[in-house]
């Protein structure tokens, strides 16, 4: 029997670092072992503004959480979820000539079109995180998911592509660094949540998901792929803000207030 895979998820958050190790199964089934959660200090809305400060947060929640699982973290798969205003999306088009067309379009073929989508003039602050094909075309035919297999001249792709600000990535790196970790990837956080939130049939049909916490994340999703990611930077904190201010009470009082009677349903209101 395969040996169970364990992994840690690193989540930095606008008010909060989030950390939980689980042990996934030869199924994919995941069983939490450990999770911690602690204040970002040393970080601003996900960014690094104090190296010092922001790698003993970091340190303190993988130790928390290692202490629970009774687990080191170097010997799990670290994968760290990352949102925030330094994050945007754009829209991108590749194409190439299938070498081959009677065999049919390969992985290969796949590979080097999403490679030629990538090929974008950017600004030497901005890096590509991810990219998410949205629908293949072949031969001016659209709407494809896979097109391996297929008979094929021309193949296009229409991605979304994640664009990150290069020192707030590296930064992240260089926090992990310090504790001697390396992450596997990083992960946007939208598209994680929408494994848990959405169901695949939401996500094929058409789905909003707006994330409130410390900043609000909106992301949307149509034929099961990721069509739209948007970064506010209003979000839970500003609303006890003006419950502080409204009702002439302490931060914390008023943060108590939101979360026992604060309601998201209209009819409830």
């Amino acid at each position: 029997m395969a040996k169970p895979k364990r992994i840690i998820g690193l989540d930095i958050g606008t008010t909060k670092i989030a950390c939980v190790i689980a042990e996934l199964d030869s199924n994919g089934k995941s069983k939490v072992l450990g999770k911690a959660v602690t204040t970002p200090d040393g970080f601003r809305k996900g960014v690094v503004i104090n190296l010092e400060k922001a790698v003993m947060s970091v340190a303190q929640c993988i130790e928390n959480a290692e202490h629970e699982a009774n687990v080191k973290a170097k010997n799990c798969a670290l994968y760290v979820g990352i949102c925030g205003e330094y994050i945007k999306h754009l829209n991108s088009v590749g194409n190439i000539s299938v070498k081959n067309s009677s065999r049919g379009i390969t992985d290969k073929d796949i590979n080097e079109v999403i490679q030629q989508a990538q090929t974008i003039r950017l600004p030497t602050d901005e890096q590509i995180i991810h990219l998410f094909p949205n629908q293949f075309i072949v031969d001016g035919q659209k709407g494809i998911r896979n097109p391996v297999g297929m008979f094929g001249v021309r193949l296009e792709v229409e991605a979304l592509l994640i664009i990150g600000t290069v020192t707030a990535i590296e930064n992240i790196h260089r926090v992990l660094d310090h504790l001697q970790l390396k992450a596997e990837s990083l992960v946007l956080q939208p598209q994680a949540i929408s494994h848990v939130v959405a169901e695949p049939e939401e996500k094929d049909l058409g789905v909003a998901i707006v994330d409130i916490g410390g900043i609000t994340n909106i992301s949307i999703f149509k034929d099961g792929v990721l069509r739209f990611y948007k970064t506010l930077s209003l979000g839970g904190d500003n609303l006890t803000k003006d419950i502080s201010i409204g009702l002439r009470t302490p931060y914390k009082k008023a943060e108590e207030i939101k979360k026992l009677y604060g309601a998201a349903n209209i009819n409830s209101v």
